[in-house]
């Protein structure tokens, strides 16, 4: 804690804003209180308490909760033995890293755990079930207490992969309990705000930069529909999902 009120007494010095990693209850209250404006991750050691849903309140926190990168180690060590489970139809994944995920077998040879591999999977998905049931609980307490919760993955990490990742982070949230509706917001409007971006993006509105997606699919029925891409609309340019922009 001691590192984190030194980096709170800085951050007035550099003209920033607080944002901290904080995964157990007792370091995301002490965030709160040295005036954190971002959480980021999911609290994961505990269920949250009335101090802390208070605490978030007062303070206007926005929680930024990554469900999937946990789970994300999980598929990665997997993927040593088998294929690496890839749903990109739009082809987002840059070429470099879709090589590197299909032969992600190849890597297994530098795998130097004390474990026997399948003992250390069995392991991870253990604790992965024990942590994914806490977080996803204590979203769902965050989302009906009216805390501000902004759409996050922490892609780049084992696992998770930069862009499409979104998709998955926004169904498990959807299974914690918020309904598909809520969620538009929480991926536009409020990772805006959680940027201090408000009034560049994050709404359509005259003024704020013309960059949009367009879908097949009614996203606020079921989060799986944002999946359904058909058109990208960039700096006020249009094209459909699969022709690329210029560089």
């Amino acid at each position: 804690m001691k590192s984190l009120r030194e980096v709170a007494a800085e951050i007035p010095l550099q003209g920033n804003q607080l944002i901290v990693h904080a995964t157990d209850l007792d370091q995301a209250k002490e965030a709160i209180r040295l005036g954190a404006k971002v959480l980021v991750h999911s609290v994961d050691d505990q269920l949250v308490d009335e101090e802390f849903i208070r605490l978030a309140k007062e303070s206007g926190v926005i929680l930024c909760p990554t469900l999937v990168v946990v789970p994300g180690y999980s598929i990665a060590f997997k993927s040593l033995r088998g294929e690496f489970p890839l749903n990109d139809p739009n082809q987002a994944v840059d070429p470099e890293t879709r090589n590197l995920l299909k032969a992600s077998q190849s890597f297994f040879k530098y795998y130097q755990g004390q474990q026997k591999f399948e003992d250390m999977i069995k392991s991870i998905e253990e604790t992965d079930e024990k942590l994914k049931s806490i977080m996803y609980a204590n979203l769902k307490l965050l989302y009906d207490a009216g805390i501000t919760i902004a759409l996050s993955t922490d892609a780049g990490n084992p696992g998770t992969l930069h862009g499409i990742s979104v998709y998955d982070e926004l169904e498990a949230m959807q299974k914690a309990g918020i309904p598909a509706k809520d969620l538009i917001p929480m991926a536009t409007q409020n990772g805006a705000r959680a940027m201090g971006r408000l009034d560049d993006f994050g709404t359509l509105e005259v003024g704020k930069m013309a960059d949009l997606i367009i879908l097949e699919k009614d996203p606020s029925m079921d989060a799986s529909n944002f999946r359904s891409i058909t058109h990208v609309m960039r700096g006020g340019l249009l094209r459909p999902v699969n022709v690329p922009f210029e560089k």
